[in-house]
């Protein structure tokens, strides 16, 4: 994940089966909810939930 200017904010490394295997935060400022594709974690609800795409 980068911010506006392209600087690299989150990276991660996932496994053969989607899981994440390692992250590296770039920065601790920064919250990464996006899981896998049309995917992303909600704090407030503490589910995975499902982005609808039209």
């Amino acid at each position: 994940m980068t911010d506006k200017g392209g600087n690299l904010l989150w990276f991660g490394i996932y496994t053969g089966w989607d899981r994440l295997k390692e992250e590296t935060k770039v920065t601790d400022t920064v919250y990464q909810p996006f899981r896998l594709q049309s995917q992303h974690c909600d704090r407030e609800m503490g589910a995975l939930r499902l982005l609808q795409v039209l």
